[in-house]
Parts: C-alpha cells; structure tokens; sequence
C-alpha cells in the first residue's frame, strides 16, 4: 500500500500539487486496503500530503478501520469535526497551497464547502493510477472469471422455453452468491429482439423456442470484478443467425490476433487499433457497426482504463486488464455479442475468461 500512496504522489509534481483528497470508495480501497465502506454514501475521505496521509471516517467504522488498516493515520469525523475543520488544521500545519480533488466524486455541496478553504482546488487526474495491475491483482480478477465461466456453464442447463429474462438474470446472480462472491454489476440477460439492445434491462418477457439469448454479466470475488457476454441459441439457430454470430466472433479474434502479433513484435499498440479492426470486419459483412467501444479496463470497477474505441489515447501494455467485446445488433430482430477478458503479462496476451465462445445450440 505503500507503494501505491507514493505513486499517488508522483502525480503531484505533474500537477504542482501539495496534497490530494481522495473520495472515492474504489480508490481508498486501492490506496488503504479497506473495503468496507459503501459506494452509496460518503463514510470516508483519505487525505494524502507528500509526508503523511489520513484518513477520516466516523464512529460506526473507526475501531474496525484502526484493526485494518496500518499505514495511515486514522482520524474521527463527526458533526463537531466536520471533514472541513480537519482539513483546514491540516492544510495549517503542512503549510498546503495546492490540493487535487476527485472532481467527478464530489458533490455540489461537498466543492463548495471546500472552496472555503484557504487554498487552491483542482481536478486530480487519476486515470492512469489503477490502470497497470499487479500479478496479485490479475490473479484476482482471473478468480473472478472463473467463477464466471461456472456461471455461464451452469445456466445453460437451466434454460428451457417459458423461463423470463429475469429468471435467468436471478439464476446467475444466485449461482454467483452460492459461490461466496457477488454480481459485479446488474446482469444483462436479453431474448430475441431484445437482444438487439445493448444494455437491455432484463423484463419478464418469456422466452420462445428459436430464439437467441444474449447474457452480460459480471462476477466480483475478493473485491475484482469479472465481465463476459455470451449468446447462445435456444432451438436451431438460422443460417442468418449464423452469418451474425460467426461475423462477431471473427472480428473478436481478428482484434485478438492483431493484439498478440504487435505485443511479439514489441510495436505499439493504442486502444483504437483493434477497434478498427473488429469494425472493419463487420463493416465488411454488411452488418452495422456497433455503439460502444470494442473493450473497457477492468478492476476493481466494472469500467477503468484502459478503453479500447475510435477515440482512446490509451497504448496497451504489461499489467493492463481488458475486454475485447465486438457485437451486431439488429433493431427489432435479434443482437449477438462476445465478451472475454485478456491479460497483458511478460508481453503476451492471456485470456482471463475460459467459458466457451463456440455457437452453442440448447
């Protein structure tokens, strides 16, 4: 953790910064080692200086923090020591002028209030902070595919025409718990032209023999997150449905084998070059393009750097963790899309999610 609080303070010299504020749960997760506070509200601010860090939080966590966490001085917050009373002693005693703030983690209120403080205030820029993972934390993450991939194979026997979508998107969601891990994110499950909408909120709509299932979901185990999609088919798929399917699984490969033949040859390879490639294909088959970007970092988020689309300034490289996610959809007919997660370590492309891609006929 240590480590990781002076990367942080590295970027101060980018930015001529003093100090940081740091509010946002995954981030004083990364930095601290503390999971517990939720994402819902504010229970927490880690305050970082080039010599020492706090972090502050109220009497529900603050024994639990101090058993925890070790290498940060912990510090009660309450309604007669508010988080800008302790800043301000300590912007005091540091002699602080400049501080970075999460700007997309504030509110309103909270920016305001420290805009009375007697210092500068500005946007930390924090992109690249969690974008290389450790080993440790790839290992993580591919524990989470694994569970994933159980996922995908156990409910493949549960479907059968009559079940929801819902019922479906539970039954993942159930099999993720019985496992000790949670959904990273709200699953997707989609039936027949429903399907043809990306992000799809799963209804109660039945499914029908013939038809197509696209399922997008995600496992979280010890605080990584996995995310994979997969369509299958229910009855006999067509040879239009066919046509889509093998389109997108070739452009997921095309990307793939472009990634793992520039990594060999040690080039450069930016977040827009294997989009490009995965378009063009599909593009080529006549199929329109799809609308979002070929692949997301992933972490302890759902969605980090590094981003895989037309505009990423992002160069992929050792550590960093995505997905390569092509996909057709057809409005008021039928959507296919292919998910997997890959690795980059020692300069070679590893596959984190091992669950069958091949058209796969229940």
């Amino acid at each position: 953790m240590d480590t990781r609080l002076q990367h942080l303070r590295n970027l101060f010299q980018e930015q001529s910064l003093d100090a940081a504020l740091i509010t946002s749960v995954p981030n004083i997760f990364y930095l601290t080692g503390y999971a517990g506070f939720l994402i819902e509200e504010r229970e927490a601010y880690l305050f970082i200086t080039k010599t020492d860090a706090y972090l502050f939080t109220n009497a529900l966590y603050l024994d639990e923090v101090k058993q925890s966490v070790r290498h940060v001085t912990i510090r009660e917050i309450n309604r007669y020591q508010p988080i800008t009373k302790s800043l301000e002693e300590l912007i005091s005693k540091h002699a602080l002028k400049k501080i970075g703030i999460e700007d997309h983690n504030l509110t309103a209120a909270e920016y305001k209030s420290l805009s009375s403080l007697p210092l500068t205030i500005e946007a930390l820029n924090l992109i690249n902070l969690r974008v290389r993972k450790t080993p440790d934390e790839i290992e993580a993450i591919a524990t989470a595919c694994a569970i994933g991939d159980k996922a995908f194979e156990h409910i493949i026997t549960q479907i059968k025409p009559g079940v929801t979508e819902k019922e479906v998107a539970y039954g993942l969601d159930l099999f993720m718990k019985h496992q000790l891990a949670d959904s990273s994110f709200r699953s997707i499950v989609a039936f027949g032209k429903n399907s043809a909408l990306p992000h799809h909120v799963s209804n109660n709509d039945r499914l029908l023999p013939n038809t197509c299932i696209l399922m997008d979901f995600g496992v979280k185990a010890n605080n990584y997150c996995s995310d994979m999609s997969r369509t299958v088919f229910v009855g006999k798929a067509s040879d239009a449905d066919k046509k889509v399917y093998e389109t997108v699984l070739e452009a997921q490969k095309k990307a793939i084998t472009y990634i793992e033949k520039a990594l060999a040859a040690n080039q450069e390879i930016s977040g827009a070059a294997p989009d490009a490639i995965a378009r063009e294909h599909i593009e080529q088959q006549g199929f329109p393009t799809y609308p979002h970007g070929l692949g997301h970092g992933i972490g302890i988020e759902i969605h980090e750097s590094p981003r895989l689309s037309p505009p990423s300034q992002s160069v992929l490289t050792n550590g960093m963790v995505f997905s390569i996610e092509p996909g057709i959809y057809l409005v008021n007919k039928m959507g296919v899309r292919i998910e997997d997660l890959f690795a980059i370590q020692e300069n070679k492309l590893v596959r984190l999610t091992n669950a069958s891609s091949q058209l796969i006929e229940v």
